[in-house]
């Protein structure tokens, strides 16, 4: 059995994951494993890792590999997860402006958003604060329901 899922896994080698995204990828594999006390074949089985590999989206090998590492996490921390997916739908509803980006700390080590507002002319310094303002209820909701 220990066999099989080692060669189910060498079909990672090929994709040169790089050793911390592999050491992440392993680490979730064997907390998954030792939690729901099931196998690393059940575990890949469960995230389609056969699939992964076939998938029409996959256009090449890091598409591959964030299929599967997006899924190992989600697995790996599912209420994380869900936080995760409600917050960026909110900043989806957002409709951010072109010169307005978004990042949050994805672990909730830290609190907040940053916002990164580039400004090169006088407009997008208007429009920024139009936006911000208008916006402020959308924001403080992120804010206070993270």
């Amino acid at each position: 059995s220990k066999i099989k899922e080692i060669k189910l896994l060498s079909k990672l080698l090929p994709l040169n994951i790089g050793l911390n995204k592999m050491e992440q990828m392993f680490h979730f594999l064997f907390e998954i494993s030792q939690r729901d006390e099931i196998n690393i074949k059940s575990i890949l089985n469960n995230i389609d890792f056969e699939g992964a590999f076939k998938a029409p989206t996959s256009k090449d090998k890091q598409d591959i590999v964030k299929i599967l590492h997006k899924k190992l996490y989600d697995l790996r921390y599912p209420l994380q997860s869900q936080y995760l997916k409600i917050i960026n739908k909110k900043i989806d509803n957002l409709k951010l402006l072109n010169n307005i980006k978004i990042r949050y700390d994805k672990t909730f080590e830290r609190a907040g958003i940053n916002f990164n507002i580039n400004i090169n002319r006088k407009n997008d310094l208007h429009n920024s604060i139009k936006w911000l303002d208008k916006n402020r209820d959308k924001i403080i909701n992120i804010i206070e329901k993270k």
